[in-house]
């Protein structure tokens, strides 16, 4: 059931991805309302016991991390050229248990983040934190599916030139 409800979302946005497109809508600020930050992460919830999924929720399995994974890359395209629709969907996955992560101001954390890039500071309480988030993480019920892509902040200090007398 929860399969169909994400399928509604992401056709509705695709439609109106498509027609905003056409229509040659530019780009406006992003919004971030639905996306957890440093400030609101939680860790996931603890399993409830030992339990073995039944069969169906097996097989359900990969259908489900490729639904995820197609929304994700949605969502991406939405971020910025539509965010009423980024926000609908954002919204839809939520109430299915997925969540993405914007790891602005976060301490850098290889296991948790993909560096693609540096950004020089000035300010060494800066260094070694996610300057921006190029592309969001997700989790789905608590499971990383996928690590955002970040910019972190670096603060190297100048080299000292040595002067020949």
């Amino acid at each position: 059931m929860e399969y169909v409800a994400i399928w509604a979302v992401v056709l509705i946005a695709l439609a109106a991805f498509a027609a905003g497109f056409v229509a040659g809508r530019g780009r406006s600020n992003r919004s971030f309302g639905m996306l957890r930050t440093a400030g609101d992460r939680q860790s996931p919830p603890a399993p409830a016991g030992p339990s073995t999924p039944a069969p169906a929720a097996r097989a359900a399995a990969p259908a489900r991390a490729r639904l995820v994974a197609s929304c994700a890359d949605l969502a991406d395209r939405l971020r910025d050229r539509q965010p009423a629709l980024f926000g609908e969907l954002v919204r839809g996955l939520g109430a299915v248990g997925v969540t993405m992560d914007a790891a602005d101001g976060e301490p850098f954390d290889a296991e948790q983040h993909n560096p693609i890039g540096t950004e020089p500071t000035d300010d060494p309480a800066n260094d070694l934190r996610v300057a921006l988030t190029v592309r969001l993480g997700y989790a789905d019920h608590g499971i990383a599916v996928r690590s955002p892509d970040v910019i972190v902040f670096r603060n190297i200090p100048p080299t000292r030139s040595v002067q020949n007398g």
